[in-house]
């Protein structure tokens, strides 16, 4: 008899259920980036003043606005060269955040050039 882990069980009772979230195709470090940035749980100003008190406020850098995913990755001006490069201007957080393979790379390769570490 060939013993399963829990998260081999997991998996096979699972099949269908990630198939069409190219999430799953990155890697470990890469999933944990996206997966803080998708759920709000990060090291972003926002989260860390509201919920640790860490910092001054909830304020970005750029003095515009609360520093969230969204304002990262669709407004903030310290990033709107780099933003530039990697995304047509009209693309969607949506997008960025569960898009195809090739989005969810884009949006890994912003936060590298960027040195943000959600």
């Amino acid at each position: 008899m060939i013993r399963m882990t829990a998260g081999e069980k997991w998996k096979k009772s699972h099949e269908d259920l990630n198939k069409n979230d190219d999430f799953y195709k990155l890697g470990r470090k890469e999933q944990t980036s996206l997966f803080r940035l998708r759920t709000g749980h990060n090291k972003l100003a926002k989260l860390m003043f509201k919920t640790f008190r860490k910092g001054e406020s909830d304020i970005c850098k750029c003095g515009h606005s609360a520093e969230t995913t969204e304002h990262i990755l669709q407004e903030c001006l310290l990033y709107k060269e780099v933003r530039e490069k990697i995304w047509e201007p009209t693309a969607e957080l949506s997008t960025k955040l569960f898009g195809p393979l090739i989005e969810l790379e884009k949006t890994i390769n912003f936060l590298e050039l960027t040195g943000i570490h959600p």
